[in-house]
């Protein structure tokens, strides 16, 4: 048989291969194959309260900024730290996640801070510069809630270390916190009750909000706790200093909560919306993992997929051509694969994987170059 021949019967029995080991890639990956829509959306559950004032989370509800709020993260960047304060009433201990109260944030591992109960606890989460997007060092939990019992909470933070206040007092001190505020996402919605994917909803009554690009002092605190809760506009008596936003929920009625904290900008004015989307997944998300063996397996899984494909397509006359081809290839078979598993409930559609699994295929073209280089040279 002639060397075409031959090269023609390689490069068929390539793109066999090839095909296989893509079908292969691709069972194993949306393995089990339940596919269903990846969200749905549901009435707003949040309501103003019909005595006593606040807005209540009486069922699954969201309260949120209409657009992210950008200027609240300049505030924080530039400011000497944070200080996150509110009023709440906790209808149940029933409740996990942790379910937000009030977050800055986009989805269950992307934020720039949150505040929410797990069980009889206060759960805070911050984003520092030390930090990575989710908050890691460990979380601050404070176990003191009282289901039914109107308290006042406050978390400070002086870059060094968090404190969290309860009705005036100082219970707990996290010092695993260090770092500005600098890497804040400006892309984020502030929201109460809830997360962006409505899949952390929390249940009870917020009376109060206020936010300080500050950390208070502890008589700065008891001077809040002593101004109470509002009926009727703005509390009086309360520390002015450093607020960048103020809500009171005393207007019982519409669709909007508006900040007063004496900004111009409507940007952190909040909505109640008729309807929300409920939902975890998401198309080409961030990755869930930062393991260095799961990006390994990512990148070594692509490399016989690479392999086959440049074979199949080898031609001496066109190698950057096909070379640009069979990388193309893995490219487009890894962002289908991803595509397809947004539509997978016990699945992840991660950018990350697409890139890893790229760079797979970019080795086994690689691989097959040197090979064929190798041999060449080893028959001279």
């Amino acid at each position: 048989m002639s060397d075409s021949g031959c090269r023609a019967d390689a490069s068929s029995i390539s793109r066999g291969l090839a095909l296989l080991y893509a079908t292969s890639l691709a069972a194993a990956t949306l393995y089990p194959w339940e596919f269903s829509w990846p969200y749905r959306y549901e009435d707003n559950g949040a309501r103003w309260a019909r005595e006593g004032g606040g807005i209540e989370f009486q069922s699954v509800g969201l309260v949120r900024t209409s657009h992210p709020p950008r200027e609240l993260t300049e505030a924080f960047a530039n400011g000497e730290g944070l200080t996150l304060e509110t009023w709440i009433t906790s209808a149940t201990l029933d409740l996990e996640g942790p379910a937000r109260i009030l977050s800055y944030s986009d989805g269950l591992d992307r934020r720039n801070f949150t505040l929410g109960q797990d069980a009889d606890a206060l759960v805070v989460r911050l984003r520092t510069a030390w930090t990575n997007p989710n908050w890691t060092p460990p979380e601050h939990r404070v176990r003191s809630l009282r289901p039914g019992d109107r308290q006042h909470v406050v978390i400070t933070y002086d870059r060094l270390r968090e404190i969290a206040y309860l009705d005036g007092r100082e219970v707990s001190t996290n010092e695993e916190r260090i770092g500005s505020l600098s890497n804040w996402d400006s892309s984020f919605p502030l929201l109460l009750g809830n997360e962006t994917t409505g899949t952390r909803p929390w249940l009870g009554r917020i009376h109060l909000v206020a936010l300080y690009n500050r950390p208070l002092g502890a008589d700065e605190v008891v001077r809040n706790y002593e101004a109470g809760v509002p009926t009727t506009g703005p509390p009086p008596n309360r520390v002015a200093r450093g607020l960048v936003g103020l809500y009171s929920f005393t207007a019982s009625e519409g669709r909007h909560v508006f900040d007063q904290a004496g900004r111009t900008s409507s940007s952190l004015d909040l909505e109640i919306p008729d309807r929300f989307r409920v939902g975890e997944r998401e198309l080409f998300g961030q990755p869930r993992s930062s393991f260095l063996y799961d990006r390994l397996i990512n990148v070594l899984i692509f490399v016989p997929f690479g392999f086959l494909v440049d074979r199949a397509i080898a031609s001496r006359r066109r190698q950057i051509i096909t070379a640009i081809v069979a990388i193309l290839a893995g490219t487009a078979l890894t962002a289908s694969m991803e595509a397809a598993q947004y539509f997978l409930a016990s699945r992840h559609s991660s950018i990350s994987d697409v890139i890893h699994n790229s760079v797979g295929t970019l080795l086994g073209v690689g691989s097959r170059r040197l090979r064929a280089r190798w041999w060449i040279g080893a028959q001279v």
